[in-house]
């Protein structure tokens, strides 16, 4: 008898797939799809909560005041550069308005506020 003939011999049938077998195989599966499913509904949840308004009445109500705001500013041509550079505390913000003609602005008062657009949660 040669090599190949006794290996044959020697191997064993496989094993029939038994009911127990079945049932941890579907555990397993529908286990590992439920901790995805939860672990990434806990990272949407926690990275981003929703939009976050103090009242939407009242942003509704300004819109078309905003609407207005920003027709008036594009009427008069003000070309307005802003730059952000990191420095030691955080960061600058540099703001260069020129008018219609390209002279500056002057005698401006600026406020800036850098929050996420739709969450101050960070």
């Amino acid at each position: 008898m040669d090599d190949f003939q006794r290996e044959i011999e020697t191997r064993r049938a496989p094993r029939p797939l038994s009911g127990f077998m079945v049932l941890v195989y579907l555990l397993a599966f529908f286990g590992t799809v439920m901790a995805v499913n939860g672990f990434m509904a806990y990272e949407a949840l926690s990275t981003m909560s929703g939009t976050d308004t103090d009242s939407a009445y009242q942003a509704g109500r300004m819109f078309e005041h905003d609407v207005e705001m920003a027709k008036a500013q594009d009427a008069r041509h003000w070309q307005v550069d802003a730059k952000i550079t990191p420095s030691g505390d955080g960061a600058r913000l540099d703001l260069s308005v020129r008018d219609a003609a390209g002279q500056p602005v002057g005698d401006l008062e600026a406020q800036a506020a850098f929050e996420r657009p739709t969450d101050r949660m960070s």
